[in-house]
């Protein structure tokens, strides 16, 4: 049985012996065309199951609405309500997203980044690999007229425009806390230090050392990807340190939970021997026993504004002059749970 053509405004316009831009009007609700015609228009459209070509419609407008969103790993906390606040805030301007995931691989980067480009999105959102140090793939957004806003870890250098947490300062107010609850010897397990957000928590900690009068020790600093996968072996090379130190901060909560499993099948109290502080408020903190103090970066709001910043890029797009770079940084807060409190003494 031969498959039915898709109705068409064509169709429409013959059925009811007006012009297709008539048609075409009336579905949009121009004022233009009268209530009655755009009411008869409406009412057959819908009987006729008559849906939009949303591609012939993008071509001829030169607009897709649909804005790309490249992150290294969507089933992060994080990542997600980033992500999550991204929708919302599209959805209420008639956006769509298309998501690409990297897995922090560069060349998984370019292959998300290309494929954004070939399909045409109104605007291109990235927070690059935690390996990313060249960014000049990310010049072809210019060559073919697409904005770009970098968002969470950003280029250090050059001029783009930015939607990023206060990492310095969470940094500051993670070990901050720590020492508040009397601890000196307070060690880092720190991302890759190619990525911005990990280079920015790590010079927070090192603030808040010097302003409290407390030694910094390189080796004090454990790098590492903060994965499940990767922290059993930070924490071995942290129970190696002498002397031990009292406290770690933890530059994400998923090395931080598994950091206090760990810590405890090796019979550690947490937080009387070690107290622990990581960072992005997932969920699983509060359920985790001890709860897990941390620091809430805010995903929700800094989606939220990394998109409404990205459609004023777009709507600025076609200017000869393009907007000068934008630098938006959201604040983060401290949230104190069991982990980091020592009982008073």
């Amino acid at each position: 049985m031969p498959k039915k053509n898709p109705v068409t405004i064509y169709d429409l316009a013959r059925e009811l012996g007006i012009s297709p831009s008539t048609v075409s009007r009336a579905l949009h609700d121009n004022p233009v065309i009268s209530a009655e015609v755009r009411k008869q228009v409406q009412a057959l459209a819908k009987k006729l199951k008559y849906r939009q070509n949303t591609i012939a419609a993008s071509l001829r407008m030169n607009r897709t609405h649909c804005i790309g969103i490249i992150v290294p790993r969507i089933n992060r906390h994080f990542f997600a309500t980033v992500i999550s606040g991204m929708q919302d805030e599209a959805q209420e301007h008639g956006y769509t997203i298309l998501i690409g995931q990297t897995n922090e691989r560069i060349e998984r980067e370019h292959m998300q980044l290309n494929a954004m480009i070939s399909s045409r999105v109104d605007g291109i959102m990235v927070s690059p690999t935690m390996y990313t140090t060249n960014f000049s793939a990310f010049a072809q957004c210019k060559a073919h007229h697409i904005p770009l806003l970098f968002f969470d870890r950003t280029p250090q250098h050059g001029h783009h425009h930015r939607v990023v947490g206060d990492d310095f300062q969470g940094g500051w107010l993670a070990t901050q806390h720590l020492i508040e609850q009397g601890y000196r010897r307070i060690a880092h397990f720190c991302g890759k230090l190619s990525a911005s957000i990990y280079q920015q928590r790590l010079a927070g900690y090192r603030a808040a050392l010097q302003q409290f009068g407390l030694p910094f020790h390189k080796r004090w600093v454990i790098e590492h990807e903060l994965t499940a996968e990767s922290t059993p072996q930070a924490i071995e090379k942290f129970l190696r340190l002498d002397p031990q130190p009292d406290a770690i901060f933890i530059a994400n909560d998923t090395s931080a939970l598994h950091s206090i499993k760990l810590l405890q099948a090796r019979g550690i109290r947490i937080p009387d021997e070690i107290g622990i502080v990581g960072y992005s408020n997932d969920p699983a903190g509060e359920l985790i026993s001890p709860s897990l103090s941390t620091i809430d970066q805010k995903g929700y709001l800094l989606g939220r504004t990394a998109l409404q910043t990205m459609l004023d890029l777009i709507k600025h797009r076609d200017r000869k002059r393009a907007p000068s770079p934008i630098t938006i940084t959201i604040p983060v807060e401290l949230i104190v749970r069991n982990s980091s409190v020592r009982q008073a003494r």
